[in-house]
């Protein structure tokens, strides 16, 4: 049950932004893909899910992923949101195991009121509630940790740890202190392509700048 990349290219007019991409991202295992601003992590997680047009091919256990299948859940820092609606409302309509799931970043007051009020970390928070309780097989979560407080942050790591028993995980972020003892494998996106730099064991916190790993040669391995 991988999910797997093979030839991923995409260009916004004549920049290119992915170049001739490849990856296979392991079950049961959470992956952590950095790079610097502008270097396409969400473009990736955006093609992978479909929502962006590219060539190359994205597979499930060997097979292509339909556009409306609920093989993956995504969460962007832009997910969409019906703002007029409440967050429990939203809940409904967008992910309807959600509602009663154990798994809930918002007070019931706060789910009552319209995400129109909502403040960036209250709709990050809405959105994690109904990825983290989707029955879907892969999670890409798009540096989830934006405009989250410290102790969402810690539930973050929590809830991820527990669910990546079932699932597949991959996330993008800069961060990789707080992740370092929940990822399973280490990539960094730059010029177009992924190379993995670490795998179990990752880094502890003290080995895992970015100055480092975006230095280093030795812990190199293909994807």
């Amino acid at each position: 049950m991988t999910l797997d990349v093979v030839g991923l290219t995409k260009s916004y007019g004549s920049t290119p932004v992915l170049n001739d991409l490849s990856a296979s991202f392991e079950p049961h295992a959470v992956h952590f893909v950095m790079g610097e601003n502008g270097a396409g992590k969400s473009t990736l997680l955006r093609c992978i899910m479909g929502i962006e047009r590219h060539l190359g091919q994205v597979t499930w256990e060997g097979r292509r992923i339909a556009p409306e299948s609920r093989t993956l859940t995504p969460v962007f820092d832009t997910a969409p949101a019906y703002l007029r609606l409440t967050g429990r409302q939203n809940l409904s309509v967008l992910c309807p195991e959600s509602v009663d799931g154990s798994i809930q970043y918002l007070s019931e007051a706060k789910l009552g009121s319209r995400v129109s009020t909502y403040s960036h970390g209250e709709r990050m928070r809405l959105t994690l509630t109904m990825a983290l309780n989707s029955t879907s097989p892969v999670l890409l979560l798009d540096e989830p940790t934006n405009g989250l407080d410290r102790t969402s942050m810690v539930r973050l790591q929590e809830d991820l740890q527990a669910l990546k028993k079932e699932r597949t995980i991959v996330l993008t972020g800069h961060n990789l202190e707080f992740y370092s003892g929940l990822v399973d494998t280490v990539s960094i996106l730059r010029e177009g392509g992924l190379e993995r730099v670490a795998q179990p064991p990752c880094p502890t916190p003290k080995e895992s700048s970015l100055v480092d790993l975006y230095d280093s040669r030795a812990t190199r391995t293909p994807l």
